[in-house]
């Protein structure tokens, strides 16, 4: 099979002919090409230096499926009025975010992600990696839930804050980031991802904004960017942070499932083997390898032995490798290779890798 066959036949719940393996691979690739972060992500943003990153990144790892394009958080934090820093050899990050009074809330206007820079050049990004290797590997789109947006646009401490004592302007923020969701997510459905969407939510975690916030903010703009996806025929991936195999919280995933979702992924600490046996036969089990432990640290043999253990408990149908979070620059790419390659050798029918 080819790997875009691979990572759509385990979506869908089938079992292709190995476990496919999906990176999520958002800034790693501007190690394999060796570009400053500046250089790619600041300005404009350089969509032809993105995608190439992005295509060097899959060959040189062999992995399945791959983001579009270089992203990360606060992308749009420029255009809305706030401030990045982009760090030479890591990650850019918000040193004041967009929405730091009420009033900025309010007299916002929403970006177009097909005309506005930098979100425009993005999505070029993901048309120029569909035209390079899309026939044949799988290319994912690659959003925020609306509560995790919301805390990039407003500062997370705040939007919390504004949680317990002004819910009015926490809705507004929420309501102006699942907007803004929609639209990118409708934008890079179109133009460039050809297998699913991804709801990457770090802060849609009931840990941090409670079950109750979460199943009235997270759950429902969940559902709102399921059904634009679905509407450009791709389906949806769910990566919550939290620990959803506790009893606490386990109700939140077969209510996320029930948004219309053919994927969840978990994240560190939680229980593959227990999330494959719950929920498998409903939906599309993504997970692995501890990112900032195992993944990052190793050695090769540890990272080996984990990788197999989420074979044994989740494969060989209806389940994608990944790690437990999204690969950055920084993380050493031998680690990352290892991963990927206990996953193409490993042999189901003898439960180990031979």
């Amino acid at each position: 099979m080819r790997p875009r066959e691979r990572m759509e036949a385990a979506l869908r719940g089938g079992a292709p002919d190995r476990v496919p393996v999906f990176l999520r691979d958002l800034t790693l690739g501007l190690d394999v090409i060796g570009v400053p972060t500046p250089e790619v992500c600041s300005g404009k943003f350089n969509a032809e230096l993105s995608s190439r990153a992005v295509v060097a990144t899959q060959r040189a790892l062999g992995h399945d499926a791959v983001v579009g394009s270089i992203q990360f958080c606060g992308l749009e934090t420029e255009m809305l009025g706030g401030e990045l820093h982009f760090p030479e050899r890591t990650i850019p990050t918000i040193l004041h975010p967009p929405f730091a009074s009420p009033e900025d809330v309010d007299r916002a206007e929403l970006p177009d992600p097909l005309r506005d820079e930098p979100l425009s050049n993005v999505v070029k990004a993901y048309e120029l990696t569909s035209s390079s290797v899309g026939d044949e590997v799988a290319i994912l789109g690659n959003i925020e839930g609306a509560v995790t947006k919301a805390g990039m646009l407003r500062g997370l401490e705040a939007l919390l804050m504004d949680l317990l004592t002004d819910r009015g302007l926490a809705e507004r923020t929420i309501e102006f980031a699942a907007r803004m969701g929609e639209d990118l997510a409708d934008a890079l459905a179109s133009h460039g991802v050809n297998s699913a969407l991804f709801v990457a939510a770090a802060s849609d975690n009931p840990d941090i904004i409670g079950p109750d916030d979460f199943r009235r903010y997270s759950l429902p703009g969940l559902r709102r960017v399921v059904d634009v996806v679905n509407a450009n025929g791709l389906p949806t991936v769910f990566h919550p942070h939290g620990i959803f195999t506790e009893p606490m919280f386990s109700p939140l995933v077969s209510e996320s499932i029930a948004q219309g979702i053919a994927g969840f992924q978990f994240a560190e600490r939680n229980d593959l083997a227990f999330a494959k046996r719950e929920w498998g036969n409903v939906t599309c089990i993504l997970g692995g390898v501890d990112a900032f432990t195992t993944l990052l640290l190793g050695p090769e043999e540890r990272i080996i032995r984990e990788t197999e253990d989420c074979l044994r408990s989740c494969g060989p149908s209806g389940y994608v490798m990944m790690c437990s979070c999204s690969l950055h620059r920084g993380m050493p790419l031998g680690n990352v290779k290892a991963m990927v390659d206990a996953c193409r050798r490993w042999d189901p029918d003898r439960l180990r890798s031979p």
